[in-house]
């Protein structure tokens, strides 16, 4: 039996689960980047995962670099919503925002 599906049946049987959180190089599910969108200005802002970082591009050359510390990345959505606006938005709205993305055009 493989050791995730012993550690899964663990809930079912009450035998203990490990507490350690397995490390980003080993089982990540989040890509390593993801583009958030462009911003009215023509900018487009990636977020690395791996670094915690948001990169602003414009014209082919980053112009910016956000590390998001504690922070989310919906903030950063936020702040550049207020800030900026969005020509075109990639990320946010969680599923309803996937699927309307998904939808229009």
């Amino acid at each position: 039996m493989p050791a995730w599906f012993q550690q899964a049946s663990g809930l079912l049987t009450g035998t203990p689960m490990s507490t350690k959180t397995p490390g980003r190089n080993k089982t990540s599910v989040r890509p390593d980047t993801i583009v958030l969108g462009v911003d009215d200005f023509g900018c487009q802002h990636v977020y690395r995962t791996a670094t915690e970082t948001i990169h602003v591009v414009e014209d082919g050359e980053r112009v910016h670099v956000e590390h998001l510390g504690n922070r989310h990345a919906d903030e950063w959505m936020a702040f550049v919503a207020d800030r900026r606006g969005w020509s075109e938005r990639n990320y946010g709205g969680g599923i309803n925002g996937a699927i309307t993305r998904a939808i229009l055009p």
